[in-house]
Parts: C-alpha cells; sequence; structure tokens
C-alpha cells in the first residue's frame, strides 16, 4: 500500500489468507493426532473425563484455522489503520470470551459446551473480521486468487 499498488492488496491479502488457512488446518491434524496421547497419558487426565476432555481437545483443534485467519484478517484492518473498527470489535469479543463460559454453568458442567461456546465465538469473530475487511476493501469481493509467487520459492510453481 505504501508503494502505492493498492490494486495487489486483494491478491496478495487472499494469498495470505489461504496460507493461513492451511496452516491452520495443519494446526489441527496435530491436534488431533496428538489429542489422544495428550489425553491419556501426558495430562494423567482421570478416566471419567478422558471423553470429555478428548472431545473439547477436538473441538479446540477445529478452531485453529479460525484463529489463525482472524489474527490476518486483523492484520489487514490493521494496515489500514482501522483501530477503532478494531476495538469496537474486540470489545464485545473480549466480554464474550470471558461471560459465555459462565453463562453455561447453569445449565452445564462439562467442559464440552465451555469450549463449544468459546469455539462459536471465534467462528462468529471470524466471519464479523471478514466482513469488515470486504467494507474496508470492497475489491476483496471480486475474486479469491492465489499468487504462488507472492507465497514464497515453494509455491511459485503453483503461480495463478
Amino acid at each position: 500500500m505504501g508503494a502505492g499498488e493498492d490494486h495487489e492488496v486483494p491478491t496478495l491479502v487472499w494469498t495470505s489468507l489461504l496460507l493461513m488457512l492451511l496452516l491452520g488446518l495443519a494446526g489441527t491434524l496435530v491436534v488431533v493426532l496428538l489429542s489422544p496421547w495428550l489425553v491419556h497419558r501426558a495430562l494423567n487426565v482421570p478416566a471419567a473425563l478422558q471423553r470429555e476432555t478428548l472431545q473439547s481437545f477436538y473441538l479446540l483443534g477445529l478452531s485453529i484455522p479460525m484463529v489463525i485467519s482472524t489474527a490476518g484478517l486483523r492484520g489487514l484492518l490493521e494496515a489500514h489503520q482501522k483501530f477503532g473498527l478494531i476495538n469496537t470489535l474486540r470489545i464485545p469479543l473480549g466480554i464474550y470470551s470471558f461471560a459465555s463460559p459462565l453463562l453455561v454453568l447453569p445449565f452445564s458442567t462439562s467442559l464440552f459446551p465451555v469450549v463449544g461456546v468459546l469455539v462459536a465465538g471465534r467462528i462468529v469473530g471470524c466471519a464479523v473480521h471478514l466482513l469488515l475487511c470486504f467494507r474496508v476493501v470492497p475489491e476483496l469481493r471480486e475474486r479469491i486468487a492465489w499468487h504462488g509467487a507472492a507465497a514464497g520459492p515453494c509455491c511459485a510453481s503453483v503461480a495463478g
């Protein structure tokens, strides 16, 4: 943007987001594969809580792509110096992160629903960040583009 090449921003943004999504999916795979070992051996979770803990780990693993993508989307908003917009979003999301588990407690003492509402909040937060990015950079709506050269030497042969 500083070089005045704003027309390249959408392609760079989509390439970055797709790479972040792939990184997040790799993180999900690692969490899914390591969770049984963590729950049954490394963390010494009591037998009565192992199933619930394992399900919660899997759910947390599924949220990794959302968390990573949200960071990238927030970075785009920061690059456009939309700090007021970012804070307007971060405040309710922060309150939700602390309040939502408390709101689940009257209905369940299980860890899984608590993790579920937190993951749901991450999904909503990611979607709202994306919508704000569409508002700030309307060109993002035109098409999803991959630019392998921008992704680095490993991806240059997959240039789009």
